[in-house]
């Protein structure tokens, strides 16, 4: 599973772009995530699952398209 990377996150991994084998649901992709880039614990950052961010644990597929996006602001 592909999962793309934006902003302060990019600095974090230093990779735009990490696979990840197969999780099942937003929730087993965090902890993964944080077992395999231990400086994501404590980090502020939405999941977007084919352009739309999910904050509820929802299924995952290796069709869908996975951002991690970092806090932003704006008017």
């Amino acid at each position: 599973m592909k999962i793309k990377l934006f902003g302060r996150l990019v600095e974090i991994t230093g990779q735009r772009e990490i696979e990840i084998d197969q999780v099942y649901d937003r929730a087993q992709l965090i902890l993964v995530l944080q077992e395999n880039y231990p400086a994501l614990v404590g980090i502020s950052y939405a999941v977007a699952i084919d352009r739309q961010i999910v904050s509820e644990n929802v299924a995952l597929d290796q069709d869908m398209e996975i951002a991690l996006l970092p806090p932003f602001s704006g008017g």
